[in-house]
């Protein structure tokens, strides 16, 4: 049934064109004509419309009226008065009905005669919305024209020179605030949490992370820096022995067996602590211990120098104490 009534209102609009066009209807086709309900403003529009058509006729049938009576007074002698006048009024016809056709070939066919180059719009609408689009495009859209305006416009310095007024900038950023808690608290932490890891994943598969960490650690072990971390870590767990006897020996006790008698517990957590104190202290004043990496010196290859035996100085206040802490380690 719609199909059928969609067929019913597809020939109904070809009628109507072809009679439009100055054709007849064939034989038994019925044309529906609806009444169309305009507003107020409308109907103003209509009456306005109407009365320049009447006004622009009744000016043409005037012009004719005096071309025609000019015209019979010219023949009888009235004098060259009338021939002035007969051409005013001829002039007047002919740019009346050259307007008339101009502005009617525009939309549809004069009198119904298929002439040529009229109905420009209804038969040349597609070409013209065509034409405007590249026209509008090229002109007013391009790329360099938008750029050449926004430039001109100078939207960055306006903008920034806005945001220089404390009140604007407090306002922009209660906005913002309350913009994002609103779209914080309407998104879930499951959605927020795959989108995230999502892009991450995607990016850390994109990126060749291995090959450039292989270089980096590569020159790091060139220019001797895996040496000076050794050197760091050592001395901070070296202070870090010192101040943190007790969480040592406390981790030993709470991690011994339960039968065993609490004063054994406590000489194996200071053996411990001592043990650990003095591999820490060879490995931070000894760059030849076995398991340090040497941070200075010359390499393996390279013959001994021979340097001049100098006079030991005193030693520091520094040192009489690493020495002493060295010694009670030991014992």
């Amino acid at each position: 049934m719609e199909r059928m009534e969609r067929t019913e209102e597809a020939d109904t609009a070809e009628t109507g064109d072809r009679i439009a066009d100055g054709q007849h209807a064939p034989a038994g086709t019925f044309v529906s004509r609806t009444m169309t309900t305009f507003s107020p403003a409308d109907e103003e529009k209509r009456r306005g419309v109407r009365r320049m058509k009447l006004t622009a006729t009744g000016l043409l049938l005037f012009v004719a009226v005096v071309y025609v009576l000019t015209t019979w007074a010219s023949h009888r002698g009235a004098g060259p008065w009338a021939d002035y006048v007969a051409a005013a009024a001829e002039a007047g016809m002919v740019g009346a009905l050259a307007d008339w056709f101009a502005v009617t070939a525009l939309f549809r066919h004069p009198l119904g005669l298929r002439i040529p180059h009229t109905a420009i719009i209804p038969t040349k609408k597609d070409q013209l919305g065509v034409s405007l689009g590249e026209f509008v495009g090229e002109n007013f859209l391009s790329e360099a024209v938008v750029r050449q305006r926004l430039r001109a416009v100078g939207i960055g310095s306006r903008l920034g020179a806005w945001l220089a007024v404390p009140e604007h900038a407090d306002r922009v950023t209660a906005e913002l605030s309350a913009a994002l808690r609103g779209a914080l608290t309407v998104l879930r932490d499951s959605d927020v949490q795959a989108v995230v890891g999502e892009a991450i994943t995607r990016r850390a598969d994109a990126q060749e992370i291995a090959p450039g960490m292989g270089k980096m650690l590569e020159r790091i072990v060139a220019d001797g820096g895996h040496k000076r971390a050794v050197d760091v870590i050592v001395t901070r767990a070296h202070d870090w022995l010192v101040l943190h006897s007790d969480t040592v020996m406390d981790a030993v006790h709470g991690g011994a067996p339960g039968w065993t008698p609490r004063f054994v517990d406590r000489k194996v957590g200071e053996r411990v602590y001592k043990e650990l104190l003095r591999f820490v202290t060879e490995m931070r004043d000894m760059p030849s211990h076995p398991r340090a990496a040497p941070s200075t010196g010359s390499s393996p290859t390279s013959p001994p120098t021979s340097s001049p035996t100098r006079t030991p100085a005193p030693a520091s206040n520094a040192s009489r104490a690493r020495s002493s802490a060295g010694a009670r380690c030991r014992i």
